[in-house]
């Protein structure tokens, strides 16, 4: 048989599998009291997800221009935001600059700016939504079980249960003008920002979180749920301690899956192979694979949806070709943007006006940094490289 027969045969063959757990999808979706359990990639393309927080956190720190003297020690979220820098691929003066830096910075201004960055804006500017509207067309009264801090659940689920075991950063104050001068003053003195009890964000849950009594009504209503549905939830896996930072629910829908083993268990994700076999190996029930974009299979289900007038979920169920056709459309749409306007990386910085402005050229010499420690502040803080040159890198070092 042709190569080329054979690729066309396991082509088919995916999409098959696709339209099959796209069809009990849709079941789910019209049968009352599903339960959903929504993770980061839920909100994927409304707020940042946590590979992308630290480009952004990264980015306002070098721009800042302002590091301590002193290396700070990073705390749990930092950890998991930041990371370790990774291996250096070549010994580059920006490569090394970041590294050095990075042990720099203190753990309260990320706290700060991983709150302003979670907290979505208000709804008229919220571009695209689809990922929240589609659960004002999915059967009433569904259980919304979000995992999320952004309060998106809340705000767009309505006629729905929702529960937010993780809470949510309430309000707009993460977008004010204040919480940017806090921000910035955190930078300089390394203040706390103001604490949010019960706000669990990139970190080990609290080893009492399922005594909670969110944790006792939403097993309630999973005793009664046909469909449980993940979608974009990973129980915040930690790739450097191989383990789930999200162990404490983890353990609560294994034990409750083991009791109602028929039930008809999905998993939403890009790559859902992962958390399938961790779930179907925990629980010994049958998990069915949806190897899709969340906010990009919302979009191609509502323009079908709205386009057709339809009222039910099985009423696409003939569009099912049309919708992951669009699917794939959509993805191959935002890979080529996000390649096209992607941002070069800066290779070393200029000081100049109030802070670093990035240089789009390279220095191809080996470069050793210190950092002095005189008594007094500010000084400037320089870079010393093989051709003798003495280059100023920022501003103002302060001392802690």
């Amino acid at each position: 048989m042709p190569i080329t027969r054979v690729l066309d045969i396991i082509n088919n063959m995916k999409t098959d599998i696709r339209k099959d757990t796209l069809s009990l999808l849709f079941d789910g979706f019209d049968t009352p009291y599903s339960f959903y359990i929504l993770g980061s990639g839920a909100s994927a393309g409304i707020v940042p997800t946590t590979k992308d927080l630290k480009q952004v956190i990264l980015e306002h720190y070098f721009s800042f221009g302002v590091f301590h003297a002193k290396p700070n020690l990073p705390d749990d979220l930092f950890c998991r935001v930041i990371r370790p820098f990774d291996q250096l691929s070549s010994f580059t003066t920006e490569e090394f600059l970041r590294k050095e830096l990075i042990g720099y910075l203190s753990p309260s201004p990320v706290r700060a700016m991983v709150i302003k960055a979670l907290t979505p804006k208000p709804e008229k500017i919220i571009e695209n939504p689809h990922a929240y509207v589609i659960f004002s067309f999915i059967k009433k009264q569904s259980t919304i079980f979000s995992m999320n801090v952004d309060g998106l659940a809340s705000r767009y689920c309505i006629g729905h249960k929702v529960f937010e075991p993780h809470l949510n950063v309430r309000g707009y104050f993460a977008l004010s003008t204040f919480w940017d001068e806090f921000i910035k003053n955190s930078l300089l003195y390394e203040i706390n920002p103001p604490k949010i009890n019960g706000l669990v964000l990139m970190q080990p849950e609290p080893k009492n979180i399922t005594s909670f009594s969110v944790y006792d009504e939403a097993r309630y209503r999973l005793k009664h749920a046909s469909f449980v549905v993940f979608i974009g939830y990973s129980f915040a896996f930690f790739d450097r301690l191989k383990s789930f930072d999200d162990l404490e629910t983890f353990e609560f829908f294994r034990e409750e899956l083991r009791k109602y083993y028929r039930k008809n268990v999905i998993v939403l994700a890009p790559d859902p192979e992962f958390i399938s076999n961790a779930i179907e190996e925990a629980t010994r029930v049958k998990i069915y694979q949806a190897p899709f974009y969340w906010n990009d299979l919302c979009q191609a289900i509502i323009e079908e949806f709205l386009c057709h007038g339809c009222r039910k979920f099985k009423e696409i169920n003939p569009l099912e070709n049309k919708i992951l056709y669009r699917h794939d459309q959509l993805r191959e749409e935002k890979s080529w943007k996000k390649g096209a306007t992607q941002r070069v990386a800066p290779t070393f910085f200029e000081f100049g006006g109030t802070g670093f402005q990035p240089v789009r050229h390279r220095l191809k010499t080996c470069a050793t940094f210190f950092f002095s420690t005189f008594p007094f502040f500010p000084f400037p803080l320089f870079a010393k490289v093989k051709t003798c040159a003495t280059i100023p890198l920022c501003g103002k070092v302060f001392k802690n």
